[in-house]
C-alpha cells in the first residue's frame, strides 16, 4: 500500500473478542497509534521510503500474525495562486491612432510555466506576454489580464488606458510690430521704413513670421525681407498698409496686424538768409551785408543800392 510522508494511513483487522493485538513497525521511523480495542492503528511517517507493518494477535495461548509493506511518497507543495501584472511601456495616456503596446508580468510560487489570457473591449492583437491595440477615438480603454498554471488562475491585473481628445492646434500671434504706424518723407525720389515683428506661438510651435504688402497701396512699393524685419520702400506718394502675421510650424496662421504708412513729398528747399537780416537770398538784393535789404535807410551818394529798390 501506499501513503504520503506527514499523512496519517489507516490499518485494521479483524479478531475474535478476547484476542490481544499487538502492533509493530519497521524500520523506525513511523509512529502507530493503537484504538483502545486494538483492532484499528494509525501509521504516521515523516520519512519518506518502504516500511513493514506487522500485528500479531494471540488467544487462548495461539497466535496468529498479519504484515502490511507501507510506501510513503514525499508530500508535495501545495499549489499556490500565480501572480499576474501589466506593463505599459509609454504611459497610460495616449492619442487616437497612437498603437499601444502592452506587456504581461508574474509568476508561479512553484515555477511553473504560466499561459496569459488577455481580455478587453478594444479589439487586442498579439498573444502571449505580449499584446498592442489601435485606439481611435477618444475614452477610457480597460485591459485586463489573467495568469494561469493549469491549476489555479491568477486575480485579474487591470489598466485603464485614456486617449483624450484630439488637441486643437492654436495658431501664432504677433505681439509686437515697431512701428505701427509712420509718416515717412522721400528722400531723394524714395522713402524707405524698416518694420520688425515679435510673434509667439501658445503651443510652443516654431513661428515663422511673414510681412505682405497690401493690393491696395499704390504701385511702386516693395519690401525687403530679412527674418523678422523687412525694408519698406515706395517711390509714390500716398497711404500705403504692410500686413503682418505669423505662421506656426503646423501651418496654422494668426490674425494679420495692420502697419499704416503715409509716403509724404519731400520738404521745400530751406530759405538761404546768410546775413541773417530777416530776408533771404532772392529776397535780399545782397545777402552777405545785413545793412543791405528790402527797406533799409538809404544813404545818397554813395553808389550802393541799400533798400534794394534798384
Amino acid at each position: 500500500m501506499r501513503g504520503v510522508a506527514s499523512t496519517p494511513v489507516q490499518l485494521s483487522v479483524g479478531a475474535p473478542s478476547g484476542t490481544a493485538l499487538t502492533w509493530s513497525a519497521s524500520p523506525e521511523g513511523l509512529t502507530l497509534a493503537t484504538s483502545p480495542d486494538g483492532t484499528a492503528a494509525t501509521v504516521t511517517g515523516a520519512t519518506p521510503g518502504l516500511y513493514r507493518i506487522k500485528v500479531i494477535g494471540t488467544l487462548n495461548g495461539m497466535s496468529a500474525e498479519a504484515s502490511w509493506q507501507l510506501v510513503l511518497d514525499a508530500a508535495q507543495a501545495p499549489n499556490l495562486t500565480p501572480r499576474s501584472s501589466i506593463l505599459l511601456p509609454g504611459g497610460n495616456i495616449v492619442r487616437a491612432g497612437q498603437v499601444v503596446q502592452l506587456q504581461a508580468f508574474g509568476s508561479a510560487p512553484e515555477g511553473a510555466p504560466l499561459q496569459w489570457a488577455w481580455s478587453s473591449a478594444a479589439a487586442l492583437s498579439g498573444k502571449g506576454d505580449r499584446v498592442s491595440f489601435l485606439p481611435s477615438e477618444p475614452g477610457d480603454v480597460q485591459v485586463s489580464l489573467v495568469a494561469s498554471d493549469g491549476q489555479l488562475s491568477s486575480p485579474a491585473a487591470s489598466v485603464v488606458i485614456s486617449v483624450p481628445p484630439a488637441e486643437v492646434n492654436r495658431p501664432p500671434s504677433v505681439l509686437l510690430v515697431t512701428p505701427f504706424s509712420a509718416t515717412v518723407e522721400r528722400r531723394n525720389g524714395v522713402a524707405t521704413l524698416p518694420i520688425q515683428e515679435q510673434a509667439s506661438d501658445p503651443d510652443g510651435d516654431a513661428v515663422q513670421v511673414r510681412f505682405i504688402s497690401s493690393p491696395r497701396n499704390p504701385a511702386g512699393a516693395s519690401l525687403g525681407a530679412a527674418g523678422a524685419s523687412v525694408t519698406f520702400e515706395a517711390f509714390a506718394d500716398g497711404a500705403y498698409e504692410v500686413l503682418v502675421s505669423a505662421i506656426d510650424s503646423q501651418g496654422d496662421e494668426g490674425p494679420a496686424a495692420t502697419v499704416r504708412i503715409l509716403v509724404a513729398p519731400p520738404p521745400p528747399p530751406t530759405a538761404v538768409d546768410a546775413d541773417k537780416d530777416g530776408f533771404p537770398e532772392g529776397v535780399d538784393c545782397n545777402d552777405q551785408s545785413a545793412s543791405i535789404r528790402p527797406g533799409a535807410p538809404e544813404a545818397c551818394g554813395g553808389g550802393v543800392d541799400q533798400d534794394c529798390d534798384g
